[in-house]
């Protein structure tokens, strides 16, 4: 894991990354600019919740959505070094993706 990485997906004192914070407060915005950045759409287990188990839970599909192109999938999936392994939220090699969700 990358600096970078790490740092974007820090946790406050209630185990909390900026990326949980922002899908529990319905920041679709802000999901999508730290998914960009890097951060981990299974970080955080606040609760036992990550921020796609709560965005699949309060039904905000549109943050799921963009919490799944953001690869929501377990990293041991990949080998190390190769995720995600399409590349940056957004990026054009996986536009074939984009329609599967919506």
């Amino acid at each position: 894991m990358g600096k970078k990485r790490a740092e974007i997906d820090l946790v406050d004192v209630k185990g909390q990354t900026a990326l949980y914070v922002a899908v529990v407060n319905g920041h679709l915005e802000c999901a999508k600019i730290l998914l960009e950045a890097g951060a981990d759409p299974n970080g955080s287990r606040h609760h036992r919740s990550t921020p796609v188990y709560h965005a699949a839970r309060v039904g905000r599909a549109d943050i799921l959505r963009e919490l799944i192109r953001g690869v929501a999938l377990p990293p041991s999936l990949f080998p190390l070094g190769s995720f995600p392994p399409w590349g940056k939220v957004g990026s054009t090699e996986r536009s074939g993706q984009a329609g599967a969700m919506g």
